[in-house]
């Protein structure tokens, strides 16, 4: 259901484009948030920052990253899968850029302005990772 956020969040794990370009990598990057029990949300990555384009060149958000401009705009896709469950890669359908988080429980809230794109094979069952980095302080 969402093809388009699957795409950037691979290439943001692998630090590569399909083409083989480099990519900002999420390996720079940690959580910033973490709401126990509903929600956890990633950071910014290292040398990715947001420039804000003037209206003369389209206004809108874009990324610098080592000095070259990455589109990295809101992806409009439809989020049809519900936040049911703990586990689930979500992203906010009107921000643009590399965050997105990961449901640490049902957040049927998230449903109206995020959209599931994956969801945590492994690590998400409540003695897992997810439940290691919801404890920290």
């Amino acid at each position: 259901d969402a093809p388009l956020q699957v795409a950037r969040f691979v290439n943001l794990l692998q630090g590569r484009t399909p083409k083989g370009d480099d990519f900002p990598s999420l390996s720079s990057s940690s959580f910033e948030r973490i709401e126990p029990g509903r929600l956890l949300v990633s950071g910014k990555i290292v040398g990715l920052n947001a420039v804000e384009l003037p209206d003369s060149l389209g206004g809108g958000v874009q990324y610098d990253w080592g000095g070259r401009l990455i589109g990295m705009g809101p992806l409009a896709e439809s989020p049809r899968i519900s936040h049911d469950r703990r586990g689930l890669l979500t992203h906010e359908i009107l921000a643009g850029g590399p965050t997105f988080g990961v449901t640490l429980g049902p957040t049927p809230d998230l449903n109206r302005d995020w959209a599931v794109f994956g969801e945590v094979l492994e690590g998400a069952q409540p003695q897992g990772l997810l439940a290691e980095i919801e404890a920290l302080p």
